[in-house]
């Protein structure tokens, strides 16, 4: 199946052959866990800026067109992202908690400016590899994930110019 998507950096047309993708896949796709309207105040109720606030909206608004149907593909990845983060709360809490330690040792005169940007990496990754640790013991995290990736591999395809 044929589709049509706009290039979010050049804002052209750009095609891809799908030859998996289903109508079992589409409609999976198209629908979400939590409801558009929890969906909104999951993000007015984030403790971030306006402007990454407006760039998760923008993203619930990314679509493709598989022949005359629209795919809400914004929407099913922040439903995934939502959903992960309530269902596995201890990997979102070992990455941020892993991006602040590494924010605050970016801003250590002369050891943030030599360690900065990798201490950031580095805390991230591990505080992230933490909190899946202590949400994985019974695989639970890596099954949702795998069953989350699924869902996409309808759309995995060609791309045409």
């Amino acid at each position: 199946m044929r589709l049509e998507a706009i290039d979010s950096e050049t804002g052209k047309l750009i095609f891809l052959e799908a030859e998996n993708l289903t109508v079992q896949n589409i409609e999976e796709l198209n629908s979400t866990e939590i409801p558009e309207s929890l969906l909104k105040s999951s993000i007015d109720n984030l403790n971030i800026s306006a402007d990454a606030k407006s760039m998760l909206y923008r993203i619930t608004y990314i679509t493709v067109k598989a022949g005359n149907i629209i795919i809400k593909l914004g929407k099913k990845i922040l439903d995934i992202v939502i959903s992960l983060f309530n269902s596995f709360p201890e990997a979102g809490f070992g990455l941020i908690l892993g991006a602040i330690l590494g924010i605050l040792i970016g801003t250590i005169p002369v050891v943030g400016a030599v360690l900065g940007s990798t201490a950031i990496a580095l805390l991230t990754a591990l505080g992230f590899t933490l909190g899946i640790k202590e949400d994985i013991h019974n695989k639970s995290l890596a099954r949702e994930i795998a069953k989350a990736n699924k869902k996409f591999d309808g759309i995995k395809g060609q791309l045409n110019a």
